[in-house]
């Protein structure tokens, strides 16, 4: 049954900081090595990828993405909205 420790679990999640975002984010990518460029605009981080098929749609929106966006089989948007300058600066410390 579900319970407390459900609410919990995602209230843990909720609140997670901006470094701890970034880290999930980058690790729903394939990790550093997979990732060849990022940038962000005012609610995306994009990325390009060496294999766009290392990447975990579910595990982003786990993360806090609210969509994510694959224009070509190498390249993704991730939409995080506001705090996505945060996150894009924890993001850069990582990479």
């Amino acid at each position: 049954s579900r319970g407390l420790g459900d609410v919990y679990k995602r209230q843990v999640k909720a609140d997670l900081d901006h470094a701890g975002i970034a880290a999930n984010i980058l690790a729903a990518l394939g990790g550093k090595a997979n990732v060849q460029k990022a940038s962000c605009c005012a609610t995306r981080l994009r990325f390009q990828l060496k294999d766009g098929a290392k990447v975990d749609e579910k595990a982003l929106k786990s993360a806090g993405a609210s969509g994510v966006i694959r224009s070509t089989p190498t390249a993704c948007q991730v939409i995080l909205g506001t705090q996505v300058r945060f996150v894009y600066e924890e993001l850069q410390k990582l990479l």
